[in-house]
């Protein structure tokens, strides 16, 4: 089914179906495949997972890799994700670029005819299991040490500020959401220093 067209009695039963996919079947499904990009919806989401993930960044936008082990599978899985509201632009250059974009329903987008430029067992030893630490790690961090605790009457403008320099497109939702907790903070220190 082509982008934007309705969906048969058939393709919604389908998606109910593909609702309940597991780590196990999109690993599954990425084993097999060679020249796709599973888009899968999760939340406020789009991520692509292992072979998807890697044939992502190389022909469509470099995004941040996170490689997590799923005990269930007994395996690390890699992703990466952008929110819904940039599908427009990555639909936009997988036209540009000749892809056929489509739908399989409104929680999976298959983006197909993209070759691989690297072999996958190769690429994925780029990104090296992380150590438990305990700490949450944030590229926010960059954003966030700009605010103060204490801001004094600039606070609209330095909050508007870095909500526009903060680029969401490589933040992981943990990180957007410590981000916008400490945002939060801050309006929250202030509102309370002038009652």
């Amino acid at each position: 089914m082509q982008w934007g067209a309705a969906f048969s009695c058939i393709e919604l039963y389908n998606l109910k179906l593909y609702e309940l996919m597991t780590a196990k079947e999109k690993i599954e499904q990425e084993s097999k495949n060679v020249n796709a990009i599973y888009l899968h919806k999760e939340g406020m989401f789009w991520r692509a997972y292992n072979q998807s993930a890697m044939l992502f960044v190389d022909n469509l936008k470099s995004l941040k890799i996170i490689r997590r082990y799923i005990k269930n599978v007994k395996q690390d899985i890699f992703y990466c994700g952008f929110p819904e509201s940039s599908w427009d632009t990555i639909q936009k250059q997988a036209v540009e670029k000749g892809f056929l974009v489509t739908a399989a329903d409104t929680n999976k987008i298959i983006i197909s005819g993209v070759a691989a430029e690297n072999d996958y067992k190769s690429w994925m030893q780029k990104f090296p299991p992380e150590k438990e630490t305990g700490e949450i790690k944030t590229s926010s961090s960059q954003y966030l040490a700009v605010l103060p605790s204490k801001i004094e009457g600039l606070l609209p403008g330095i909050i508007i500020r870095q909500i526009q320099q903060y680029s969401l497109e490589n933040a992981t939702p943990i990180e957007t959401m410590l981000f916008i907790q400490k945002l939060k903070q801050a309006i929250n220190s202030e509102h309370s220093s002038q009652s």
